[in-house]
């Protein structure tokens, strides 16, 4: 009957019925039926514009277009925060986003493109929401200009590679300027700009802790070394930041942040100003700080994940309790770490060293402090099992694929340092002589990793 009927139906007519019921033909009857604004999920949209892709108002209309997006923003954006909207684009979400907000509520739409600005303004407007800031720069850090390949229409807009003749110039900024600029604290955050999120989770670590829920579309990309990182990194790198996952459809995800109470600054001679003061000789990125007790120490573009097999740990930062002989990241997850009074704990302190190693990229720098082998210092603490001499120290190292650079040298507390400011100075006063041999009951050492 079926296909009676089908050789029935004349073919010319048989096409036209087909492109009406293209998303394509459907968005021709739509723009002429309703000129003043497509209705579809709650909103209106104006997209009679060249810039808009022909099949983009029939696929809003069938819940085609950014469907997986929509729907998150639908089910779980918070309406009591500030948003910065990461590639606006048409304004579709922006609308979305903007008519779930509280009144008194922020939304800020940022997008590279300048050719949508017409539309994602109008849309805007078209909603009400006309106070909404449209800020026209890319996200980037690699200085003040970026170029930016623009797709066709609205799509596929993303930054150009160095020397792409097809990059058009384009103003950046970063995301803790957006902060600054707008006086933003604790916000929501939106995100869909084409693998551009890996600079921020890279780069700009202070701005994203203060970030409450982040929807986002992750994107396979390249690092700025030209190394491949997949949607799937990006995820768990957003889970090491202390994200928790809400929900997540495909690579559309949404996270949020468990109710915790910001720790008070700490002052100076503290054990936090201690461990930072370590940070800041290993290079930056992303860093493992392994036995991290209570200590947070993210800071610029070196951004610490806490790791400490305590069940009840709780970082300040980001981090996870774990055993330190089988932590839970991929190989080469880390661009250095710091094992500060680590290794005297474990019964395999090789086999510790050489796990760091695993999670180490080829060129990792580690920082290891460390009792010497004096009573004292080994046996002050009921949970030590060992000291270490300079020579047994730099021998676990090099078993474990690391080589230092130059021998240990003694550290340790000197009475009154905190109070006089000299804690930044003990290494070199543990250098004089009787001062370090009594006072200086650890050892610290940085070595590098050797290459395979």
């Amino acid at each position: 009957m079926a296909d009676g009927v089908r050789r029935a139906v004349p073919s010319p007519l048989k096409a036209r019925v087909a492109a009406a019921m293209s998303p394509a033909g459907l968005s021709r009857l739509l723009l002429r039926t309703f000129p003043s604004g497509i209705p579809a999920h709650g909103a209106h949209f104006l997209l009679d514009d060249p810039v808009v892709p022909p099949s983009v108002p029939g696929r809003i209309v069938l819940h085609s277009y950014e469907s997986a997006e929509i729907r998150m923003i639908k089910r779980h954006l918070r309406a009591d925060l500030d948003v910065v909207e990461l590639g606006s684009s048409l304004g579709v979400t922006s609308v979305l986003v903007g008519r779930r907000l509280d009144p008194h509520r922020r939304l800020i739409c940022v997008e590279a493109n300048a050719a949508l600005h017409p539309v994602l303004a109008a849309n805007l407007r078209r909603n009400g929401l006309d106070r909404t800031e449209i800020v026209g720069r890319a996200i980037s850090y690699d200085g003040p200009e970026v170029g930016l390949r623009l797709g066709r229409g609205s799509s596929d807009t993303r930054l150009a590679g160095p020397g792409d003749p097809d990059g058009s110039p384009v103003r950046t900024t970063t995301l803790g300027e957006l902060l600054d600029r707008f006086a933003i604290d604790r916000y929501a955050l939106v995100c869909d700009i084409e693998g551009a999120e890996l600079a921020i989770i890279e780069q700009d670590g202070d701005a994203l802790a203060r970030c409450q829920q982040l929807l986002i579309e992750l994107h396979d990309t390249v690092d700025a070394g030209g190394r491949p990182v997949l949607a799937r990194d990006l995820r768990e790198r957003l889970l090491l930041a202390g994200f928790r996952l809400q929900d997540e459809h495909g690579n559309v995800a949404v996270f949020d942040r468990a109710a915790t109470t910001a720790p008070a600054p700490r002052p100076a001679g503290t054990p936090d100003a201690i461990v930072r003061s370590f940070f800041r000789r290993l290079p930056e990125g992303t860093l493992l700080n392994l036995g991290a007790g209570s200590t947070g120490c993210s800071e610029g573009r070196r951004v610490a994940v806490g790791v400490d097999i305590d069940p009840a740990f709780r970082p300040d930062g980001l981090g996870a309790s774990a055993d330190a002989a089988a932590l839970p990241f991929r190989d080469a997850a880390f661009d250095g770490a710091l094992l500060k009074d680590v290794i005297e704990h474990v019964a395999d302190p090789i086999g510790v060293a050489a796990e760091v190693a695993r999670v180490c990229r080829p060129d990792a720098h580690i920082l290891v402090t460390t009792p010497r082998a004096v009573a004292r210092a080994v046996w002050a603490d009921p949970t030590h099992v060992r000291g270490f001499t300079a020579r047994a120290l730099v021998t676990v190292l090099d078993k474990a694929g690391w080589e230092a650079i130059g021998p240990p040298r003694r550290i340790g507390g000197l009475p009154g340092a905190g109070r006089l400011g000299l804690e930044p100075h003990l290494e070199r006063l543990m250098a004089i002589p009787g001062l370090g041999h009594w006072y200086g009951t650890n050892w610290i050492v940085e070595a590098k990793l050797r290459r395979p």
